[in-house]
């Protein structure tokens, strides 16, 4: 059918607009393309440069417990990140632990990032392996023709961890993809290896420095605590103490006992400070502390020769950067009925009473002699209460009423302020 001008020209404006459109839509789609390949590439540049690793949900003080929960998992940029931090919580676990003789477990890791846990014994790192369903830890004990040891590791020139043997001289030991055992690649027909099951402690992990929210948390930010948890460990309350003005829960203290000859004995050391809170408001007398048994008999020691003698002071002293430093030697020699009762205390773990009784023999130069810490007691302690006689009786009396009234007070102040009625 014809068509006049005016539909042509119509028509034909109608298919330029299209054309017009299409070609516009297409440029726009080709933009868009481009911006979505683009944002993809950066996102697997990204995500390239990019790993998981924990930081810390809170701020934390020099010698502040670490637990898992101020730990979160955060995406950061890699080059940002230290090679010792990490994003599995089971090497921040694993640092935490020590073997019942107290030597150091550790985490090494080879060049491909694989981690292998270690006990430090002599100056070898052994290996530990874990099994995964029961979580127990144990050594790899290798026996050949009756000669047995364990295996050890260390790093050869490529950066990977190479396991080694110790029977009749060093041997390299590993196993080949079938599962034989081979030492120095050859296949070994009489070989016996055995789990050797450890029993193993957990240390508390605290913070060497004080540290920020959203910090990068790695094994140099973070060290093992002295405070370790044990069977004989108990929450001890003492009233009886001279306290630091500025003392605080979470700070770390030693008690030290001086004597008004001016001498000064450390009693027990570096101990993380509980101060009780009644109605919102910290106890001035009152703190508790952990303690082992043994550091319980040399407290309860020092508190009633510390009633004996007359300007005598039982006091507490804190670290002023507990992440970074070393627990303090204890020097206290308790008395001698205190002493018999150490050596047969059942409850005092045998390490413990290895570290008293070297602790307590070890030689002292003092003057022109040389003498053990019995002899410096007899010199010092002992013969300012023999001084004082009757009067150092007396003063154990009242040292110790006052302190049982305190307590007594102070627990009615507590339960007053958990039920908001009065105690009777």
């Amino acid at each position: 059918m014809a068509t006049n001008p005016m539909q042509r020209k119509a028509r034909n404006s109608f298919l330029l607009g299209m054309l017009v459109m299409l070609l516009v839509s297409g440029i726009i789609i080709a933009i868009l393309f481009m911006q979505l390949m683009e944002k993809n590439k950066k996102e697997r540049e990204q995500a390239n440069e990019s790993v998981k690793a924990f930081v810390l949900n809170q701020d934390v003080s020099s010698g502040q417990i670490i637990t898992k929960d101020m730990l979160v998992l955060q995406t950061v940029n890699k080059t940002l990140v230290p090679s010792n931090a990490t994003s599995d919580i089971s090497v921040i676990e694993n640092y935490s632990l020590q073997d019942k003789e107290g030597n150091e477990i550790g985490t090494l890791y080879d060049k491909n990032g694989d981690a292998f846990l270690y006990t430090i014994r002599g100056e070898r790192q052994y290996l530990i392996e874990k099994e995964q369903q029961t979580n127990n830890y144990y050594l790899q004990k290798v026996s050949i023709n009756n000669s047995a040891n364990y295996i050890y590791i260390k790093k050869n020139n490529d950066g990977n961890i190479v396991q080694y043997i110790d029977i009749n001289g060093e041997h390299e030991f590993k196993q080949d993809d079938e599962g034989n055992y081979m030492i120095d690649n050859r296949r070994q027909s009489s070989i016996n290896v055995e789990k050797d099951y450890m029993e193993l402690n957990n240390v508390p992990l605290i913070a060497k420095v004080a540290m920020k929210k959203n910090t990068l948390i790695t094994t140099e930010l973070i060290s093992k605590g002295d405070d370790t948890v044990q069977n004989d460990k108990r929450k001890q309350e003492y009233n009886m103490i001279v306290l630091p003005m500025d003392l605080m829960t979470g700070d770390y203290v030693d008690i030290r006992f001086m004597l008004p000859s001016g001498q000064d004995f450390i009693v027990v050391s570096k101990k993380e400070v509980e101060i009780p809170n009644v109605s919102g408001i910290d106890s001035s007398d009152t703190m508790w502390i952990n303690l082992s048994e043994d550091e319980i008999l040399h407290m309860s020691c020092a508190i009633i020769e510390a009633y004996q003698i007359k300007g005598s002071k039982l006091y507490a002293t804190k670290y002023t950067e507990a992440g970074m430093q070393d627990a303090a030697i204890p020097t206290y020699p308790v008395n001698g009925r205190t002493s018999e009762l150490l050596d047969s205390d059942p409850n005092i773990l045998d390490r413990a009473k290895q570290e008293i009784h070297d602790r307590y023999n070890k030689q002292y130069t003092h003057g022109d002699e040389t003498v053990n810490s019995y002899t410096l007691r007899n010199n010092s302690i002992n013969g300012i209460i023999n001084r004082q006689g009757e009067e150092s009786e007396a003063n154990i009396e009242a040292g110790m009423t006052e302190s049982a009234t305190n307590s007594k007070n102070s627990r009615k102040e507590y339960l007053e302020s958990l039920s908001g009625k009065t105690v009777q």
